[in-house]
Formats: structure tokens, sequence, C-alpha cells
């Protein structure tokens, strides 16, 4: 709706902006401003109006844009759900990780802490994926000696 009623300012300028706005902008930030201060200034809070994927990709303009682009979350997420069960050899690690990304994706208010989080899920699911291949490894050892 924010995208639709600021039609005129909508461009591809704009959706790579806002993709790498800084989230330390908060209420300041450039969709926070288009979609209106609905929340006031609030001392020891920031309320900020979320976008979601959807809506950040429509500040582009175009809705090939917008279908390129859930496309490309979609591919990633699926990828890091593959990841963690490869890596774990466990279902419900991949499951867990594809509930959280799938939540912090639709609650997006600012694309680089999504990155962030992204990469931080990876590492820490690459770390419990080596720890079960080494435990599992020592497990191994530990039959074949005994």
């Amino acid at each position: 709706m924010t995208a639709a009623a600021n039609s005129n300012q909508l461009s591809t300028d704009l959706f790579f902006k806002v993709l790498s706005e800084d989230p330390a902008e908060g209420s300041h930030a450039i969709y926070q401003k288009m979609s209106g201060d609905r929340y006031g200034n609030v001392e020891y809070y920031t309320f900020l109006t979320l976008p979601g994927p959807v809506g950040i990709a429509s500040l582009s303009g175009s809705l090939p844009v917008v279908a390129a682009f859930m496309f490309a979350l979609t591919l990633v997420g699926h990828s890091i759900e593959w990841v963690a069960s490869r890596a774990t050899q466990n279902i419900a690690t991949a499951a867990v990780a594809g509930v959280s990304l799938a939540y912090l994706t639709v609650q997006m208010g600012f694309p680089w802490t999504l990155l962030i989080y992204a990469i931080e899920l990876v590492l820490s699911v690459l770390f419990l994926g080596a720890i079960w291949w080494l435990t599992k490894g020592l497990t191994a050892r530990g039959v074949r000696a005994g």
C-alpha cells in the first residue's frame, strides 16, 4: 500500500537504496518516511512499520523485480535449509532454520539485518554440523576400539 500510494517516487534506484540502508536509521528510514509516522516520538522504544519483502521489492515500481526478489529469497532460504539438513543430518535443525528464516523474512524491516541473520544462521548450522560429524567420528572410533 505504501508503494501504491507513492507511485511517483518508485524506482530501481530507490529499491537499491532501501536494500543497502543502515538499520540505525530506524524511524528516519526511507520506508518509514514514505509510510508516514504513525507512532510518534517515544523515548525508549523505536516503533516501525514493517514492509516485508514484497513491500521492499515494490519500491522498485516493477513487477518483474518483485517476482525476481521473491524468487531469490525463496531460493536462498531453501538453500540454507538444505545446508542445515545436510550438515547436521537432522531434519529438525532444517525445520528450525526454515521457520526462523521465514519469520524474519516476513518481518523484514531492513534487508541488511536479514542478511546478517542468514550469515549467522549458516555459521551456527555449520558449527553444529561440525560437532555432529566430530562426535559421530569419535563414537565410531570408540566402538571399533572397544
